[in-house]
């Protein structure tokens, strides 16, 4: 455990001709009592509100799961704003969720700690599930190049079922 910092004992200051400060003492300081930024961020798997995040998440891929499947069969063309803000709802938290999980620590097999790394948990994350996250996260049916076949485009965001489950 580092040594508490004493401000009489560590920074040295004389009122004489020179006054000096010990600035070694001072960054030492700083630097003990400060978390390093990358660990600051990393949020615990067993954090209550990821837990209630994970939830909302599930409930989520199902509910969207049905309505993108509704919208490839019997969507028709123009622009309905509840179903633009539906549709923005559930991207917003898939997009939230793609996000946490780059920062949200995990257990590794065998070992009792939970990894901390933020470059371990985006790797890990980046090799398994963010394909699966991120592929549904592209608007194709918004884009305007496929003229009257982009509500095939929304069987892609069924995908989220199977992650939901």
């Amino acid at each position: 455990m580092p040594e508490q910092f004493n401000p009489e004992r560590d920074i040295n200051i004389s009122f004489a001709q020179n006054k000096e400060v010990d600035l070694d003492a001072i960054d030492k300081f700083k630097m003990d009592s400060v978390p390093a930024f990358p660990n600051c961020i990393i949020i615990k798997h067993t954090n209550r509100f990821l837990s209630v995040w994970n939830f909302l998440f599930v409930l989520s891929c199902c509910c969207s799961s049905y309505f993108y499947a509704y919208l490839a069969a019997f969507k028709h063309p123009g622009v309905n704003l509840k179903q633009l803000y539906t549709e923005l709802t559930f991207e917003g938290i898939f997009l939230v969720t793609l996000l946490v999980n780059f920062i949200t620590d995990y257990m590794e097999d065998g070992n009792p700690t939970p990894v901390r790394d933020l470059n371990k948990i985006c790797q890990r994350y980046l090799k398994g599930q963010f394909i699966f996250d991120f592929i549904p996260l592209i608007p194709l049916p918004h884009l305007t190049l496929w003229h009257g076949q982009e509500k095939y485009f929304y069987l892609i965001k069924v995908v989220r079922l199977v992650i939901g489950i």
